[in-house]
This record gives C-alpha cells, structure tokens and sequence, in this order.
C-alpha cells in the first residue's frame, strides 16, 4: 500500500509540474505582448556582456547594473547571458531565466512543505503556486525583482532541510546570491535571517556553529555590494578591476524612507487585490485571487497563533519562518512605497497562510475545503481562459512596454541604412528599443553617441525627437497625435512616401 501511494504521489507531482511548465513556457514569446523597457535594457546588457564581457557602458562584469541611472540588479541579467549565448537576443532568451526559476521555486515549495506538513500537503501548496496569478504572470515577465521571491522561497526550503556543515553552507551562498536579485533584498533578507536564525537557535533546530557556516558566504557575497553602497553615497570612486563596482547616474537611497509610513502600509490593499501595473496584477482576478484574500488574512491570524505556540513548546514550526518573511515585508512597506513586483516576496508567505488555513478547514470542516478547491478550480480556470485568450486584446497598448518599435526599427533599415532616422514615439527610453533590435556593439555605441546624447537620446542615425523643421533625405517615425499634426501635414506636402505599421507611421 504504501508503494502504491507513493506511486500515486508521484503521478500526481509529474501532472502538476508539467502543468506548471506549460503554464510558464506556453506563449512566452507573445505574453506580454511586446518588451518592458527594463526587460529591453537588461536583455541589451546580457548581449553585450555575452559578447564583449562588458556593459553598454563598457564597464567589465558590473556587480550591479547602470541601466538607465538607477541602477537594476545583476542576477537576471547574468542569467539571462547564459541564454542569450546559445539562442541569441530573443524575447525567449530574455525570460526563460524567470521560468526556471520559477519552476525551481515551484519545486521548492513542495520540497518544503513536504518535509514540513508531509506529501498531501507539499502537493496543494504546489498546487497552490501553479494557479496563483502574481506567480503566473511573474515568472513570464524578465524584470530583475521577480527573482527575489524565487530564491528567498529557494534559500528558506535549503535553510530549513540543512543538517551538515556543508549543508549550511550551500544554504549561505543561496541567501548570498539572493542579494543580487533585488536591492531591497538588502533588508529583507538581514531583517528575515535575524528573526529566523534566533528562533532556530532558541528552539535548537540551528547551532551556533552553523549560524557561523551560514554567514561566511553571505559576509562574503555581500562585500561587492557593500563597496557598491560606499561607491554611490560618495565614500569611494568607481571601481574597475576585474569586475567593476559602478558609480550609478542617480543614487535611489534616499526612496528609503521613515516619513510615509501610514501611507506605505495603506497600499497593502494593493498589494492583494491590485496595484494599477496590468503586467503585475489583473484586477479581475487579483493577486492571489480575491476570493482567497480572507483566506490569506484569517491564515496569517493563525500563522501567529502557531508561532506563539511554537515559541513557547520551543518546537520548530515552519510556519514561524514563513511569519518572519511577511514581516520583513511588512517592515519593507514602511521604509518605502512598494508594487506588486517590488515586494514579491510577500507572495510567498501569503500562499502559505493560504495553505494553512485550507489545512484548517480540511480539519474541522471537510466540506468547506471541497467547495473551496472547486472554487479555485473554476477560477484557475477562468484566468487561464482569460489570460491566455483576451489579455493581449484588451491589453494592447502597456505602459513601459512597446510592442512595436524592435519591429520598426528592423523594418527601417531594410529600407534604408544610411539616412538618419527621427522617431517621434510614445514610452520611455525608446533608444534602448534601437540597441536592442540593431543588436549593436557596446564599443560602437559609445563611439558614434552624441555627446550630449543622455538628455537628447539620440547616437548614430537615430534621433528619438523631432527635428524643429523637416529635414530632407530622412525618415520620420511619427505617433500620430494633435502635437505633430503640422509636422505631418508638411512631410505629406513634400510627398513623404507613407507605410502605416500599426500606431505608427514611416514617412521616407
């Protein structure tokens, strides 16, 4: 019987991880339909770094990227290089590093939860991330924050299953490498460590001694970071050595922050049902699922009911680690104003009070949990219709994503490589759009970019505004709108040949 059930398990685990893989992998080159601009800047630095081993700013293996000032994390875009060298600057390339990830994180969570609660339990929270909007739509997104919950769901399960020294210490590099998923995993990961590491220690499931394995490669891992924190609040000029410790355009530390507190935890409304960012959350739907939203909230009550009792018997309960992880979050929100894709970790311990609440009512009320899965079913079901199906109809245009300019741009230099090219276009940071269609050296990039090219975003050819008057022997790529009515008037005038492709038009 029991080689039965554990062949039962197994077929059960098999279906659900397929699904999940289809789920992640199905359309992935369509959904979303078209490039964020950050997934388009990080995709342009893993070519370049693929290629000639450093950025688009020539800096050599960068710990942290420039992007387009701010800076963006490094982790997915090293990731994403490994890609990028063997199928080449593709939308494919770009993302499949946020599906492997997800699906490790997949694998995970049933890891945990199994070693935890047992094989019933580690397949629903399975279960439970395969259906989940926010990890649905995450995983199929390559913006560098989405790894952070990812590896911390991937660093809590080798933390909580480590026994040998060496254990500890795979499970230190893991908690080490998450830093560079995100720049505010620089609190969460601290502040989620120090509430897990004394609880461990004080119901003995961690020695001293392990603590200290642990830490050595976080200590370690985190110096490049560190010297990049001096370097950009001015202790320290730019390092380049064999990696490159970069001075960032604008320094974002000053967005942390005691001043908004009130307003920071009232997003947290957000944060469930939906932050306005469609690429983030579909407000139909939700994050989690409205209808779960009570189910997330009564589980937390109970999370820190088995968390006291835990404390005080002085026995490890998982569900305490899963606490601390919202309320590293929860202390995130106060320090500064947060998204969906911001504060992703939080999905994590979301679900998990989700589960332990359905473990509750499996308990005390059978039926009530059966009628819950149905509901999820059916919901699961109508986001995938929904999502695989209308999305892209509905959601044509996004905000921060462009669908067509890669595709003009190529379409440009078929039909001419010499003339200088103006592009009247509205998203942000369009010329990055440019690098990554023509798939240009970094080298020649900076050779052949104006000098004042960061306020006027233009470099060779391509200039991305409007000239004050037509100049002849160019072509326009103009978003038709009241603000460039005349200008168009006067290239029809000048019998501009005219080719319509999509919300553009090319005037040659």
């Amino acid at each position: 019987m029991k080689n039965v059930r554990k062949i039962s398990y197994g077929i059960v685990f098999i279906i659900i991880f397929s699904l999940a893989i289809f789920t992640r992998i199905y359309k992935i080159d369509t959904l979303l339909n078209g490039l964020h601009v950050d997934e388009t800047g990080m995709g342009y630095d893993a070519f370049c770094i693929a290629n000639y081993g450093v950025d688009r700013y020539l800096n050599k293996f960068p710990v942290y990227m420039i992007n387009f000032g701010g800076g963006q994390s490094a982790l997915y875009t090293y990731l994403a290089t490994i890609f990028v060298k063997f199928i080449g600057l593709n939308v494919i390339a770009i993302r499949m590093p946020g599906i492997v990830l997800s699906l490790l994180a997949i694998l995970s969570g049933f890891i945990l939860i199994k070693r935890t609660h047992g094989t019933k339990c580690g397949i629903l929270f399975m279960c439970l991330m395969l259906v989940c909007p926010w990890h649905v739509m995450q995983s199929r997104f390559g913006l560098d924050c989405n790894l952070l919950s990812s590896m911390i769901i991937i660093s809590i399960t080798l933390l909580v299953i480590s026994k040998k020294w060496w254990q500890y210490l795979i499970t230190g590099i893991s908690f080490g490498i998450t830093l560079y998923t995100y720049a505010l995993s620089y609190l969460i990961v601290p502040i989620l460590l120090f509430l897990s590491l004394i609880y461990m220690l004080y119901v003995k499931k961690i020695k001293f001694k392990d603590i200290i394995i642990l830490g050595i490669p976080i200590a370690i891992l985190a110096i490049p970071l560190i010297l990049m924190l001096l370097v950009n609040m001015g202790y320290l000029n730019q390092i380049d050595w064999i990696i490159t410790i970069p001075k960032l355009f604008s320094y974002r530390g000053n967005e942390i922050s005691l001043n908004n507190i009130l307003y920071n935890l009232s997003i947290f409304k957000n944060i469930i049902e939906s932050d306005g960012f469609i690429y983030n959350s579909i407000p139909e739907f939700g994050t989690i699922y409205l209808f779960a939203i009570p189910l997330a909230l009564s589980g937390m009550i109970v999370a820190i009911i088995e968390t006291i009792k835990s404390i005080k018997n002085k026995k490890f309960n998982i569900t305490a680690i899963m606490l601390f992880l919202f309320i590293a979050n929860i202390i995130l929100m106060c320090l500064t104003t947060v998204n969906v894709n911001k504060i992703n970790s939080i999905y994590i311990s979301l679900l998990y009070f989700i589960f332990i609440m359905l473990k509750n009512i499996y308990k005390h009320f059978k039926i009530g949990f059966f009628i819950i899965i149905v509901i999820y079913v059916i919901m699961s079901i109508t986001f995938f219709k929904y999502y695989y199906n209308d999305y892209n109809i509905e959601h044509y245009s996004i905000g921060l994503v462009d669908n067509e300019i890669v595709d003009i741009i190529q379409k440009i230099e078929e039909i001419d490589k010499e003339k200088n090219v103006y592009l009247h276009l509205n998203i942000r940071e369009p010329w990055i759009y440019a690098l990554y269609s023509l798939q240009m050296s970094p080298y020649e990039f900076n050779e052949i970019k104006h000098e004042n090219w960061n306020e006027t975003f233009s470099f060779g050819k391509y200039y991305f505004e409007l000239p004050d008057e037509i100049i002849d022997g160019c072509i326009y790529v103009i978003n038709q709108d009241d603000v460039t009515e005349e200008f168009v008037e006067e290239l029809i005038k000048n019998n501009y040949k005219i080719e319509q492709y999509k919300t553009y038009t090319i005037y040659y």
